[in-house]
């Protein structure tokens, strides 16, 4: 939800919902009360449920956005320089 009310989202699939949604004057996004019979709420959560369980579903690789990735090396980077500097490698 926070992805498709960003308008400079670079998530191909947030940018896609969100040029859906502007194109489409009959679909509401809003938040609905679990497991109190809303026929529309009770489809989705027995799609999820099949989903999760089947064995016959498709594994799908979702590529990680570049912040998570910057995130990783930092962290691997100052992992990195910690151990140098535990060893006494520091300015070499």
């Amino acid at each position: 939800m926070e992805a498709l009310l960003n308008q400079k989202s670079n998530s191909p699939i947030a940018r896609y919902i969100q040029d859906s949604l502007y194109n489409t004057h009959n679909i509401r996004l809003g938040w609905i009360r679990a497991h109190v019979g809303h026929l529309g709420n009770e489809k989705a959560d027995e799609l999820a449920k099949e989903a999760i369980t089947s064995t016959e579903a498709a594994v799908l690789a979702v590529p990680l956005p570049r912040s998570s990735a910057k995130q990783d090396l930092k962290q691997r980077a100052l992992a990195k320089w910690q151990r140098r500097w535990d060893d006494g490698i520091n300015g070499i």
